[in-house]
């Protein structure tokens, strides 16, 4: 019995499917994109992805996703939740339909090219 995504060949040998392929290439742009490590090779990360790709999902798709909660959840508390589980899961029909976030400062914040003394301000 060959191993999930690949298949035995007349010489006892497992040989990488389409399949497996198209799972390293989205793995490897997730982890070039967040800076992890997460293995193609992961029971976990299979079976979600391939349940995505079941559902029509491209691969363009999955890496439109990554792109926009590595913009999105980068740098904050959310960063943790990038990750194939979350990022693959079943929302991931909301996560492909979501708008590119835009990195932006908040509008009340003011950015001053001088320095302001306020050591003799009168309180």
């Amino acid at each position: 019995m060959a191993l999930p995504g690949f298949e035995n060949t007349k010489q006892g040998k497992t040989t990488p499917t389409v399949q497996t392929k198209i799972i390293e290439e989205i793995i490897n742009y997730l982890n070039e994109k967040a800076g992890t490590k997460y293995k193609s090779t992961s029971k976990d990360t299979i079976k979600h992805i391939n349940a995505r790709l079941k559902e029509g999902y491209t691969v363009q798709d999955f890496k439109y996703v990554i792109d926009v909660k590595v913009a999105e959840w980068q740098g904050t508390k959310m960063e943790m939740y990038i990750r194939p589980s979350t990022l693959f899961n079943s929302k991931m029909d909301n996560y492909v339909n979501q708008p590119m976030p835009h990195k932006q400062q908040p509008s009340y914040h003011v950015k001053n090219d001088y320095k302001h003394d306020t050591t003799n301000r009168r309180i």
